[in-house]
């Protein structure tokens, strides 16, 4: 059987993995991260998968480090190819869940796109400071073109490029054609996403 494909420029696939359980050692975070990765092995496109922590009441640091951090790596790593991007946004993140998830994703020099539990968007990890500020702007807006950005945020449309495009080689933004959005946006107008 032939893996679903996607036309050049199409939404990505959204897939939603909940977790319920106190993760707690690292075999259990990485059964859940290859459980995820397994669900999107097969899949020819771009890919977002929102991975909802809503319930997980317990997550410690070698387990933010399997499940959070390592699926944003195996992202930048394996899904490097144009229209095969893999996208992760971490979703009902509460004050238990921070300082794990940023501590890994810090110590790997990685960023993620997540949300509060009350939605209110949020990026963790390492990432510079005009950046995060980019982030945020595009968040906002939802999707942008780069020459949006000028002159308020950035100096020429070739400079505003450049900075989203550091974003969504980051897996950050999603860039369809020449737009860029949030994967919340990007999840948000996929009519056909599969769920978990």
């Amino acid at each position: 059987m032939s893996s679903p494909r996607r036309p050049p420029g199409a939404l990505p696939r959204i897939s939603e993995a909940s977790l319920y359980s106190h993760l707690v050692t690292r075999p259990t975070g990485r059964a859940v991260r290859e459980e995820i990765e397994r669900e999107l092995r097969d899949w020819e496109g771009p890919a977002v998968t929102v991975v909802d922590l809503r319930n997980v009441p317990v997550i410690d640091f070698s387990c933010a480090d399997e499940v959070v951090a390592k699926l944003v790596s195996a992202g930048l790593a394996g899904g490097g190819a144009p229209g095969s991007e893999r996208f992760y946004l971490f979703t009902g993140l509460e004050e238990h869940h921070l300082d794990p998830v940023e501590s890994s994703l810090r110590r790997r020099s990685l960023a993620a796109a997540a949300e509060r539990g009350d939605g209110t968007p949020c990026l963790l990890g390492r990432v510079e400071p005009r950046s995060r500020r980019l982030w945020a702007h595009v968040v906002r807006a939802g999707r942008i073109l780069p020459e949006s950005l000028v002159p308020a945020q950035l100096a020429s449309v070739e400079e505003a490029r450049c900075a989203l495009e550091e974003l969504h080689a980051r897996r950050l933004l999603v860039r369809l054609a020449e737009e860029y959005l949030s994967l919340r946006a990007a999840a948000d107008a996929t009519p056909d996403g599969g769920t978990r």
